[in-house]
């Protein structure tokens, strides 16, 4: 999507890395955790979340395939409704903007 994070991200989501993950990934990748990084990459984990939610109710109009694109669709939606109405939400949007 041509944000570095949004990868990142989309990764970390996607493989369930908890927060010590996301912390050793970032150090990997740019050899420091900065809080407004962290707080980026954690962000863009929901991006990547409401993006597969969308993609899967287009699905659920347009597919021909015999896959359960409803379930899969609100997987991700829950999953994004559930981490923005956390505490730690205001904080990442606090960070980023440091």
């Amino acid at each position: 999507m041509g944000d570095l994070f949004f990868d990142l991200g989309n990764f970390a989501v996607n493989q369930s890395l908890n927060e010590e993950q996301c912390k050793l990934l970032l150090h990997q990748y740019f050899g420091e955790v900065r809080a407004a990084d962290l707080a980026h990459l954690h962000l863009m984990r929901l991006g990547s979340d409401l993006r597969e939610s969308f993609w899967g109710f287009l699905q659920l109009g347009i597919s021909e395939l015999d896959f359960n694109y409803h379930d899969y669709a609100h997987h991700h939606l829950n999953r994004f409704l559930r981490n923005v109405a956390t505490p730690q939400f205001e904080q990442w949007l606090q960070d980023v903007r440091a």
